[in-house]
């Protein structure tokens, strides 16, 4: 027979009460459970915890022993407690989070600011990686909630949310401002001087798929790794960049580039946020999931 958690509850309490009846008042018990309880622990363990006198009750030296032990496991026990209640309150913790760059600056950021402003005792940890990479982030525990460009392979793994969507398009500087007075064909547009990311990145391979499904094949004079960086080459006027209309929305408006028109509509995509199926949420991946429901997701 092993002795409960309880009955060290009990012989704790007795121990620091050094009487049974005190620490009878102190658990909301009676003196007879006291007593019941620190019987079946000196049976369990083959020993005397304690000597009763007219005074109330005090520790043999096996009991002394023994607390000592229990102090210090019943110690570990309660500061695990407040820990898991201050996660609960979001008083601490970690928020693991992955994405690509882009995601980073013209999404994430502003979230990250509002998220800190909120919980200031929970850390945060952002993993910046491409979309192809994200699931094995978040497979390997590195990260608990991804943002990826979708459609993405191998995923099915995962539970997967639609975040918001993106409109890949083409855009150019002032340069070919006055060439592109009226949509273009996509053959057209694989002749001019393309700017492109590389093809290990997600939003490469959706377009190659595009244009090959329509018998055309992507050519880039230039490829990058940075969407920011292929934005300001197209400023610069080293040609015209493939984007998304979301991530280029301030150099449009500042007019720095504008869209060129295609005869040829592309679809538009998502972006999702991925979590494992098979675990739940931590507390601080909870409180971000809300604020994401809160404050829908604004590419800027």
């Amino acid at each position: 027979m092993q002795a409960s958690l309880e009955q060290y509850r009990v012989f704790l309490e007795t121990a620091r009460s050094k009487s049974f009846t005190r620490a009878a008042e102190r658990l909301y018990i009676t003196q007879p459970a006291v007593s019941q309880a620190i019987r079946q622990l000196e049976e369990t363990l083959d020993v005397k915890l304690f000597v009763r006198t007219p005074r109330g009750a005090s520790l043999t030296g096996e009991g002394e022993l023994l607390y000592r032990y229990v102090e210090g496991a019943m110690g570990l026990l309660e500061g695990a407690e407040e820990r898991f209640a201050e996660m609960r309150a979001l008083e601490q913790g970690t928020l693991r989070l992955g994405a690509s760059d882009t995601m980073c600056r013209h999404f994430l950021l502003e979230y990250l600011k509002d998220y800190k402003e909120r919980y200031p005792g929970v850390n945060i940890a952002v993993t910046n990686r491409t979309s192809t990479e994200m699931a094995d982030l978040i497979y390997s525990g590195r990260v608990e909630l991804g943002f990826a460009n979708l459609p993405l392979g191998g995923i099915e793994r995962f539970e997967v949310s639609e975040a918001a969507q993106i409109s890949d398009c083409f855009v150019c500087g002032e340069a070919y401002f006055d060439r592109f007075q009226s949509p273009i064909s996509l053959d057209a547009l694989v002749n001019e001087r393309l700017i492109m990311l590389e093809q290990r990145s997600m939003t490469r391979q959706y377009l190659d798929q595009f244009f090959m499904e329509r018998g055309i094949l992507l050519r880039p004079q230039i490829e990058l790794g940075s969407m920011d960086l292929l934005l300001d080459f197209a400023v610069a006027g080293l040609g015209i960049a493939a984007t998304a209309a979301e991530y280029a929305a301030s150099y449009i408006k500042q007019g720095k580039l504008r869209i060129v028109e295609v005869t040829t509509e592309i679809p538009k995509r998502s972006i999702g946020i991925l979590r494992r199926k098979d675990l739940p949420l931590s507390f601080p991946a909870k409180a971000f999931m809300k604020l994401l429901e809160e404050k829908p997701l604004r590419l800027a």
